[in-house]
């Protein structure tokens, strides 16, 4: 009994320490440091923020350390505290921004070194298309390391050997000692870096989300159309088509229609008005990258108006169709909810020169113009 209890107690540690030594390989293989620079360059720490992001979502033990306490990618990777299988150091360029991919090749101690950059003039989202580039990359150098792509799901169970044990060794024959594992030096370190490559802006990226490379964005809102006649404004939906062109600048196309008001009234009746505005032009961001982008708005158009007299008894009534030119100027504020998806406000004065007069027989009950006040508040979606 004694026996069987000790060999109880003999597996169970066994089993303890197998437990161990596949957990410690797991945390090996999935923790990532990121060293990150301090500077509050926007393509820099939108960029760590990116990176971060997409090594959470794959799955990855994400360790951030800050370049300005002196980290160094290859003496992180011999940290044994830290486990890391790879280390990822975020650079700044000239114009842009770069990542620079260390994993540790367990099997020929040496490091595999790699790189990844981006210009912030060519895509207009380059701190995103850095960080999925660079997730690529580090998954295709764990293959290449021998190291697990990811969290493993679970601990490998090793089997009971088949062979039998093998013969005792006498002492005068004592077994050879294995070689010790030297530390990688900077001169093993393989010279696999690849040259930094822009990415085109055309170039689509693959990663678990949806991208934003092409540029366009469309949206959607609800405006108000304020004529200074003094008489109620104009409500209806309002939508929006935009395309980056370069870095701060974009074209864009806006439609308000169908705009809706209270009918004027007058002492021969009174009159409905309905309206809609067409503009098409440009516009300026005061900055590329953020949570929060201003940015300014030149259009021209038109306006169409349609009126319908509702007139007393014995009063004739008239409806008219007419259209006049707009130019438009306006500032806009974005506010990013998702990758795809942010609110906006904007607020435009739409110039009609020389403006309309509506009458109702021989009286004026309302104006057209020549200058209207239009704010709209909605959101916009990128595909």
């Amino acid at each position: 009994m004694s026996m069987a209890r000790g060999g109880f107690v003999a597996g169970a540690f066994a089993a303890l320490l197998s437990l161990v030594a596949s957990s410690r390989a797991l945390a090996e293989g999935s923790r990532i440091v990121v060293i990150h620079p301090a500077e509050e360059k926007d393509i820099l720490r939108e960029a760590a923020e990116r990176l971060r992001a997409e090594l959470v979502a794959g799955g990855y033990e994400v360790e951030m350390v800050d370049a300005e306490n002196g980290a160094d990618p290859t003496k992180t990777l011999e940290d044994p505290r830290l486990a890391a299988a790879a280390a990822l150091t975020i650079v700044p360029t000239g114009d842009g921004a770069a990542i620079d991919v260390f994993v540790a090749d367990r099997a020929t101690e040496k490091t595999l070194v790699r790189k990844v950059a981006v210009d912030a003039h060519s895509v207009p989202d380059p701190a995103k298309v850095l960080a999925v580039r660079a997730v690529e990359l580090l998954h295709a150098s764990l293959m290449e390391a021998g190291a697990p792509d990811g969290p493993s799901k679970a601990p490998a169970v090793a089997e009971p050997p088949s062979d039998p044990p093998p013969p005792p060794v006498s002492s005068e024959n004592p077994p050879a000692r294995a070689p010790q594992r030297a530390h990688p030096k900077a001169a093993d370190i393989d010279a696999f870096s690849e040259s930094p490559q822009e990415v085109p802006a055309d170039e689509p990226v693959s990663n678990s989300g949806s991208s934003k490379s092409s540029g366009v964005t469309l949206g959607v809102a609800f405006a108000s159309l304020m004529q200074m006649d003094g008489h109620a404004p104009a409500l209806g939906p309002a939508f929006s088509g935009r395309i980056a062109l370069a870095p701060h600048w974009s074209v864009r196309a806006d439609v308000l229609a169908p705009m809706v008001t209270w009918a004027r009234e007058g002492a021969y009746g009174d009159m409905s008005l309905l309206q809609a505005l067409a503009f098409g032009g440009g516009g300026y961001a005061f900055v590329d990258h953020g949570r929060v982008i201003p940015s300014v708005l030149a259009e021209i158009g038109f306006e169409v108006a349609h009126t319908a007299g509702h007139p007393i008894d014995a009063v004739p009534g008239e409806s008219k169709t007419f259209g006049l030119f707009a130019a438009v100027v306006g500032a806009q504020l974005e506010i990013e909810m998702t990758r795809h998806a942010e609110m906006f406000a904007d607020a435009r004065l739409v110039m009609l020169p020389p403006g309309a007069a509506l009458y109702m027989v021989n009286e004026e009950v309302g104006k057209v113009g020549p200058i209207s006040f239009v704010p709209t508040l909605g959101f916009a979606f990128s595909p």
